[in-house]
């Protein structure tokens, strides 16, 4: 339980110093080489390729927990004292007033709602025209290939009909 609690503690002090990294490379007195190595903490971070693929069972997750960490206390390390002393207190203002629980559920229903909308517009665009065209496709196809199918007595009144109007007219030329 104890290694849970030093987890949990070590997750939130590093999402601290990303956004403390963040407002560091912001800073107009930070040094370019900051600058350029918090570009590539963040770039490496975000980035779906790895140095080590996320699919080789122990290591592809040690160069997340190891290089990133690594990267960010680096950049960190590179700072000068004053920038670093003025990105943690905007990062603690920042943190404090992000902070809350209601804004992120709040933002993650906007989110779900938002692509549960759109899906649904899409659904409703495309949906009834493809449905639309196979069923006419099928019944163009369905008329031409197959003829109706007429009883026997249907038949016999059409042979008759055809019969007696050849009498009245006459043979045809």
């Amino acid at each position: 339980m104890r290694i849970l609690t030093l987890i949990r503690t070590w997750a939130s002090a590093l999402k601290g110093d990303v956004v403390v990294l963040w407002l560091a490379a912001r800073h107009p007195r930070a040094p370019w080489y900051v600058k350029a190595l918090a570009l590539v903490v963040v770039a490496y971070a975000l980035s779906p390729i790895d140095l080590i693929p996320d699919f080789i069972p122990v290591l592809g997750w040690l160069d997340d927990l190891i290089l990133l960490p690594a990267l960010i206390w680096l950049a960190l390390r590179l700072t000068p004292p004053e920038v670093l002393a003025q990105a943690r207190a905007d990062a603690q203002r920042w943190l404090h007033r992000v902070h809350s629980r209601v804004r992120g559920f709040v933002a993650a229903v906007a989110v779900v709602l938002i692509w549960l909308v759109l899906c649904s517009v899409a659904i409703s665009h495309w949906w009834p025209r493809a449905s639309a065209q196979v069923s006419r496709s099928s019944s163009a196809r369905a008329t031409t290939l197959v003829a109706p199918r007429r009883s026997a007595s249907t038949r016999c009144s059409s042979a008759r009909l055809a019969l007696d109007s050849n009498t009245v007219r006459g043979p045809a030329p």
